[in-house]
């Protein structure tokens, strides 16, 4: 409003934010887009805080794909929208693009919200020709989102340094973070959907808080998850009955949530190849979280919830196909 003599203030935020053009504008929408499914997101739109709302909305997105159906993604009402939750979103809306079905979406009504989506380049990557572009923000943004089929050792390098300037105002190497990166990434490469490695993407978001002097990771793997990919294993593969063989071993593993505790402490590895094996995979990112390699580590994989640092493993009752990892780089975490 600068520059607004101060009695034309009161009118012009009326017509803009009565109920009644909010009505008209509902209305467009409404008309413009009427053979689009509407799908309609959660208030708070964050998969660490909300995540059986969000995983719920994020499978209405994917099953409208599975049908090729038109998709309206409304984020009108959306007050609250973090970093985890712009990548899983992007990692879904990416899909329709790939498979030339239309979708359309509009802005969330707050100020605050709206402002993130615009600044985190959701919307630059999204109409990017290619979903292996190159990241469309520097490493200098408050978000990172970036979609890639292999391991990419040198780009988890340059997150961690710019991270690390946030933390400490200089470039330091944290040997944690950076092996996490690595793993997750190798880990999408190998275990794709289809069998074939390297067959989907894997995406991360990187959020700077500059007042807590920290960063936070968001990694979406967008397979079929940890459970359904063991699942799957095929007879010659060293995990093969893993689950099962697991389940005979710790016959009060009963569900997932429990089996996946077994899993990050090496159990499984050591049940179906009677080997440790804790240098690899979720066992190895498990042990960084325990010797403050990394901080903060949560889990979300198929219909398991794991806040590991809080030893909080519990049933979702919406899954999510794919894995989503988020951890914390601070002041606390072992670096040189």
């Amino acid at each position: 409003m600068q520059g607004v003599p101060e009695k034309m203030i009161g009118s012009l935020h009326l017509r803009k934010y009565s109920p009644y053009q909010f009505f008209k504008e509902q209305q467009m929408i409404q008309s413009r887009y009427r053979d689009y499914y509407h799908v309609k997101a959660p208030l708070i739109l964050s998969l660490v805080n909300n995540h059986e709302e969000v995983i719920c909305f994020i499978n209405e997105i994917k099953a409208h794909l599975e049908r090729k159906h038109k998709v309206f993604v409304v984020l009108s009402n959306v007050v609250t929208l973090t970093d985890d939750a712009i990548v899983v979103l992007l990692s879904s809306m990416i899909r329709f693009r790939e498979n030339h079905i239309d979708f359309n979406g509009n802005y969330p009504k707050s100020k605050k919200a709206a402002e993130k989506l615009e600044k985190s380049g959701f919307f630059d990557y999204l109409y990017k020709n290619g979903a292996d572009a190159l990241s469309v923000k520097s490493m200098n943004s408050s978000i990172y989102t970036h979609g890639y089929k292999r391991a990419d050792a040198a780009f988890a390098s340059r997150m961690i340094e710019a991270s690390s300037k946030v933390i400490w105002g200089e470039s330091r190497r944290c040997p944690g973070v950076q092996n996490t990166f690595t793993e997750l990434m190798a880990n999408t490469y190998k275990h794709a959907s289809g069998g074939v490695e390297g067959e989907h993407h894997w995406w991360v978001s990187m959020t700077k808080d500059y007042e807590h002097k920290k960063v936070v990771f968001g990694f979406v793997d967008y397979g079929v998850g940890i459970f359904r990919s063991l699942k799957n294993k095929s007879p010659d593969d060293k995990l093969y009955g893993g689950l099962q063989k697991l389940l005979q071993k710790f016959p009060l593993a009963d569900n997932n949530a429990k089996m996946m505790k077994l899993i990050l402490e090496g159990e499984l590895h050591k049940t179906a190849t009677l080997q440790s094996n804790r240098g690899r995979g979720l066992p190895y990112i498990h042990s960084c979280q325990k010797d403050n390699s990394i901080d903060s580590l949560v889990i979300i994989s198929n219909n398991v919830y794991a806040d590991v640092k809080n030893g909080e493993y519990k049933l979702l009752d919406n899954e999510f196909i794919g894995t989503f990892v988020t951890w914390e780089m601070n002041s606390t975490i072992f670096n040189l």
